[in-house]
């Protein structure tokens, strides 16, 4: 079956979080201003917009969309940090929230949310991580992306012991002494 692409134009849109879609709290308007601002964030986080365009993206009055910024703002979704009411411009950032996990993450530190900063933990390659990866693919494991397990391996080296018996256990190829190859005289 083919898609025209007509079709996959008519898909886009935006991307709203389960966390966000899920919590009754929250009017859908709000959501999806939460979810427009999120999409205008830079690099450091921070999105500067303009209200009557938010307005006009969202179908909606500005009025409204001031509403919703209040809304999400007072549960501490976003806090408005620059605020320019006679000229329609705002800026904002999103703290770590514990609808989103974030608060957790954020106590946690970066290098228990998956991440892993720093040099990597195992004692072994990360051709040998990805070697064994594999052969756990192999061996039927239900395993999608063998790369990013073998990352893992590598970066947090919990499974080295394993990978030791690994090795042990795998039967590496045997070379010949070079004077019995040559048989060529």
């Amino acid at each position: 079956m083919t898609h025209s692409s007509s079709t996959t134009l008519t898909l886009r849109g935006v991307f709203i979080p389960l966390w966000l879609l899920t919590r009754p709290e929250i009017e859908h308007g709000a959501k999806l201003v939460y979810v427009l601002l999120a999409q205008k964030a830079g690099i450091k986080g921070a999105a500067k917009v303009y209200i009557p365009a938010l307005a006009a993206e969202l179908g909606d009055e500005e009025t409204q969309v001031n509403e919703f910024l209040t809304a999400l703002e007072s549960c501490g979704l976003i806090k408005i940090q620059n605020r320019r009411a006679a000229a329609g411009v705002l800026q904002c950032v999103f703290p770590a929230h514990p609808w989103a996990g974030g608060v957790e993450a954020a106590e946690r530190g970066a290098g228990e949310t998956g991440r892993r900063s720093g040099p990597p933990k195992s004692r072994h390659s990360r051709e040998t991580c990805i070697q064994f990866a594999m052969a756990k693919q192999e061996a039927g494991e239900n395993i999608r992306n063998v790369h990013a397990l073998a990352t893992y391996f590598y970066k947090a080296g919990d499974q080295d012991e394993e990978i030791d018996i690994f090795l042990s256990r795998s039967e590496m190829p045997v070379m010949s002494p070079p004077d019995v190859l040559s048989d060529v005289q």
